[in-house]
C-alpha cells in the first residue's frame, strides 16, 4: 500500500488549480519575431561620444521603445574619452549609478 505524502498532494492540488486559471495562456501557440527581425527593428540617434557627460536616449525596437544611456568621461584627455554604457535596467535615474 503506497504511503500518502501530504506535500505531494498539496503540490498536485496547486498545479491542478493553476492549470484551471491559466488554461488559455498560449492555447493557440506563441509567435515571436526572430532575433534578426529584432536587430533589424532597432533604431536610435545618440549624441557624439566626444561630448562629455551623461546622455540618455530612446531606442525604438520591435518590443517597443526602451530607454538607454551612456556617460562619457574626459578625465585623461579629451582626445581619448572613456565611455560607460548602461542599459538602465532598473537603475533610474541613470546619473546616480556611479
Amino acid at each position: 500500500m503506497p504511503v500518502l505524502n501530504p506535500h505531494a498532494l498539496a503540490d498536485k492540488a496547486f498545479l491542478a488549480t493553476a492549470r484551471l486559471r491559466t488554461g488559455e495562456a498560449f492555447s493557440e501557440g506563441a509567435v515571436s519575431p526572430s532575433f534578426d527581425e529584432h536587430l533589424e527593428a532597432i533604431r536610435f540617434d545618440m549624441p557624439p561620444l566626444t561630448d562629455g557627460g551623461a546622455h540618455e536616449f530612446t531606442v525604438e525596437s520591435a518590443a517597443g521603445p526602451m530607454e538607454a544611456a551612456y556617460d562619457v568621461l574626459l578625465w585623461a584627455d579629451p582626445s581619448a574619452p572613456t565611455v560607460i554604457w548602461h542599459h538602465k535596467g532598473g537603475e533610474v535615474p541613470f546619473d546616480r549609478i556611479a
